[in-house]
């Protein structure tokens, strides 16, 4: 026999057994799969196992999946990792190797994840510019949550530049999603001044789901509505010297528009906490509602480098009350 078919024999042989040996795996790891599944089933319908053996075997089964290359089953184990599901020790290093191979494979909600990771420095050095890059991802993915973040970090300019536009185009496609975060976060838009709708019923519409959503620290309560729309299509385009001015000679509107704007650092007016209370104060006391709900919420909170208070929080709660019954 010559060597050339030795040679071809010896190739085919080495093929063979190559691709038995592949099958065998791929036969072998179904099976085991079905087996796990089965017995995790009837151990946990009988009682033959307590409830901690059959959560490590369900971790078990996970992390072999993940193994295995499955991004769902990647993701599920990154989060066991990250939040310590199923009595493991919380490992963020260990989880963000799992999640970073399910948001490279795509997952959309893995993707949200890992900005989070880089926006807090979890597992990872703390990135802006990288959380915004993984948002954006899972947001172009269909990922809800993807969505509000992203349009969160263009309101805040958290790892870009801020952008109200690209802030309102994001949040909205959140809000339209079925995302009460995007929706609060557009009425509170509207509310500061950042961006007010043309058409005075869409601004409506976003303060009264916001409202309708129960979030009462960003919006008053539907009553005062109305008055927040009258003015602020009127006011808010107007220079902080034009304000300064009127606000000086005791308008409270103005007053309570240049205290947000203070609180905010909007429409070119530097942030500063001490002007915003001076103002928010001057118009609350001359009877501006939304100005005694900014401060009954900062004494609440510790706001505006205020010290919480009860009797403040309780005095324009009172306040807040009488001025409700008298309109």
């Amino acid at each position: 026999m010559s060597i050339r078919n030795l040679t071809w024999i010896n190739h085919k042989i080495s093929t063979f057994t190559k691709n038995f040996l592949q099958n065998a795996q791929k036969i072998i790891s179904k099976a085991l799969n079905i087996f796990l599944s089965i017995a995790l089933f009837w151990m946990g319908s009988f009682g033959l196992v307590r409830a901690m053996d059959a959560n490590q075997l369900e971790l078990y089964m996970i992390a072999h999946q993940a193994r295995e290359g499955d991004s769902a089953a990647q993701l599920l184990y990154g989060l066991a990792c990250q939040e310590g599901r199923y009595g493991i020790k919380p490992d963020y290093q260990r989880a963000e190797k799992w999640l970073q191979r399910s948001a490279l494979a795509k997952n959309p909600y893995a993707e949200m994840v890992q900005g989070t990771c880089y926006a807090k420095g979890q597992g990872v050095s703390q990135d802006p510019v990288q959380a915004v890059k993984w948002w954006r991802d899972a947001a172009l993915d269909g990922n809800v949550q993807g969505e509000y973040l992203l349009g969160k970090a263009y309101f805040n300019g958290f790892g870009l530049g801020k952008d109200p536009e690209q802030a309102m185009h994001w949040l909205r496609l959140a809000s339209e999603h079925g995302s009460k975060d995007a929706q609060a976060l557009i009425a509170r838009m509207y509310h500061e001044g950042y961006r007010v709708a043309q058409n005075q019923d869409l601004a409506r519409g976003w303060l009264g789901r916001a409202a309708a959503n129960g979030d009462s620290e960003i919006v008053d309560p539907v009553s005062v509505i109305n008055t927040l729309l009258k003015y602020t299509t009127m006011v808010h385009q107007q220079s902080a010297g034009v304000l300064i001015d009127k606000a000086e000679r005791g308008d409270p509107v103005t007053q309570y528009e240049l205290g947000i704007r203070y609180k905010t650092g909007a429409w070119a007016v530097k942030k500063n906490e001490k002007q915003a209370f001076y103002w928010l104060n001057r118009a609350a006391h001359n009877g501006n509602r939304l100005a005694m709900r900014a401060l009954q919420h900062a004494y609440k909170f510790g706001k505006l480098g205020l010290k919480k208070d009860p009797l403040q929080v309780r005095y324009w709660t009172n306040q807040l009350r009488k001025h409700a019954q008298s309109e």
